[in-house]
């Protein structure tokens, strides 16, 4: 089945993307700047492709 996506969705996933990226990034500025340990490591990490 084929589905058309609007403008409107393509626009709302990515201001959902970036409202999610910009928590993540205030999250980890927050940790950098209160000396809090970074506890993931390179094997925790999730894989980025889908």
């Amino acid at each position: 089945m084929i589905t058309r996506t609007s403008n409107l969705m393509l626009t709302r996933n990515a201001q959902q993307n970036l409202q999610a990226n910009m928590s993540r990034l205030a999250k980890l500025q927050e940790q950098a700047q209160t000396s809090a340990a970074i506890t993931r490591t390179a094997g925790s990490l999730r894989s980025t492709t889908r």
